[in-house]
């Protein structure tokens, strides 16, 4: 998928390089970035992504997408965005790279301040004896049928949540339960 396909929704303004180019994966984490990756330079709770952009070019990034204002090291021939929100702009990009699984899902998001992975489990189970694949994404990580996936985080960011979603459609599941905060679920076309 070209990098003007992954960010039309989000709009961004080209510092260098090409909206053409052929990007491979999406990373959030200059660590993991591989080369063809768009990696997405957002601002943390300890730390800015904004300065690991030099990592994550070294890494073979083929884009870099960053909050507009972004003080850049010297140019590359990396392709370099500015948009708004890398944020927003992510968890867009996320959801067209895995072809927005989540339109092809019913999904049940469980919100409230205790009992929420239970009430999850409860709901997965009645899914299921009424003939429903489901599977279920929450803190425990990533469950269908007789398959777990432990999560490496507490609140997945949007990569690790499309590709779950992508590999949910892809195993069969017709349907997702997930606790939820302000975050989830993800924006979907069906109800």
């Amino acid at each position: 998928m070209t990098l003007r396909a992954l960010l039309d929704p989000a709009g961004g303004t080209a510092l260098s390089g090409t909206l053409d180019v052929e990007i491979t994966g999406l990373a959030l984490d200059s660590r993991r970035v591989r080369p063809g990756d768009a990696f997405f330079a957002l601002a943390g709770a300890n730390a800015d992504g904004s300065a690991f952009v030099r990592d994550a070019e070294r890494a073979g990034a083929a884009a870099v997408v960053a909050r507009r204002g972004t003080a850049w090291p010297p140019m590359s021939a990396t392709a370099r965005i500015e948009v708004e929100d890398p944020r927003i702009a992510l968890a867009l990009a996320a959801r067209r790279f895995t072809a927005d699984p989540a339109t092809t899902l019913d999904v049940i998001a469980v919100t409230g301040t205790n009992g929420k992975t239970t009430t999850t489990y409860l709901a997965m189970a009645m899914l299921e004896h009424a003939g429903i694949a489901a599977g279920v994404i929450g803190t425990t990580g990533v469950r269908f049928r007789d398959q777990v996936r432990a999560s490496a985080l507490t609140t997945p960011d949007a990569i690790a949540i499309y590709e779950s979603l992508a590999t949910l459609r892809d195993d069969g599941a017709r349907a997702l339960v997930a606790p939820t905060d302000s975050s989830w679920p993800p924006r979907c076309s069906r109800t």
